[in-house]
Formats: C-alpha cells, sequence, structure tokens
C-alpha cells in the first residue's frame, strides 16, 4: 500500500497554516534521536507505525491526529508552536508541518489566527480544502469564523 497514491474525501474545510521558519532537515537528521537511536532510524519506525494506523483509518482528522503524536514523539514541536497548539480550542485540529517550525489547523477560530500574528509567526494564511482538488481562486480571501 505504500507509494501509492490515493484521492482521499474530505469535507470543505478552511486551514489556518502558521509559519515560525524551517527546520533544516540535514541539521535534524544527523543529530540522536530517542533512546540514543539515530535520528533517521526513529523517524522511519514512528513513520511506519503512524502509515499502518494511517490506513486502518483514513480520515483526515486521524491523519492530523497522528501527525501531531509523530511530531510529539520526534520532539518536533518548539515552545512556541506547542504555545498554539495548546490555545486551539476543543474541536481544532492541529499538527506541525513536516519539517518546520510550522503548523496546520482545520477550522481555526479567527482568535487563532490573531494569536499567530501576536506570537509574531512571519507567515499566517488561511486557505481552503476543496473536493474538487487544488486550484486557484482569483486570490479571493476565504469567510473566518
Amino acid at each position: 500500500p505504500y507509494g501509492e497514491v490515493e484521492r482521499w474525501e474530505a469535507d470543505p474545510a478552511e486551514v489556518l497554516l502558521v509559519s515560525f521558519g524551517p527546520i533544516h532537515t540535514r541539521e535534524f537528521l544527523s543529530g540522536q534521536g530517542l533512546r540514543g537511536r539515530g535520528r533517521i532510524a526513529a523517524v522511519n519506525a514512528a513513520g511506519s507505525a503512524a502509515m499502518e494506523r494511517l490506513l486502518a483509518d483514513r480520515s483526515l482528522a486521524h491523519a492530523i491526529e497522528l501527525g501531531r503524536e509523530f511530531a510529539e514523539h520526534l520532539e518536533l514541536v518548539s515552545a512556541r508552536a506547542r504555545g498554539l497548539l495548546e490555545a486551539a480550542p476543543a474541536g481544532v485540529l492541529g499538527t506541525v508541518a513536516m519539517l518546520g517550525d510550522s503548523l496546520v489547523f482545520l477550522n481555526a477560530p479567527q482568535d487563532l489566527r490573531q494569536a499567530a500574528q501576536d506570537a509574531q509567526a512571519p507567515f499566517v494564511e488561511v486557505t481552503r480544502l476543496a473536493p474538487e482538488g487544488a486550484h486557484l481562486d482569483g486570490g479571493k480571501e476565504p469567510p473566518l469564523h
């Protein structure tokens, strides 16, 4: 099942993208991971486990939850990112974008977007998931909650 591309059905949703900057992949992978294992081994083990769980439940919500668990397990969540993840109200799903000091939230309310701006994230944008796939919409801003 790995290496195959499948289309997932997902309800339309607003997506809040927040980035505080990059995490350099080479530097991250060259460090030591959990329990003294190299980071590459830790990433491979955690990634394989997450993929097995994702195949059992292919929902977008589950994918985001697994992404967060993966990021927490590999210690990829910065203090700034953790602050925003913890500020998300109940029911708002958020995870770390791999690899970066960046976050993705589904259906985040306006106050979470404001919290990202208050935290001086250099990149804060809102976009949408669309059932018809990626497309340009002429620069129209999606409505915010």
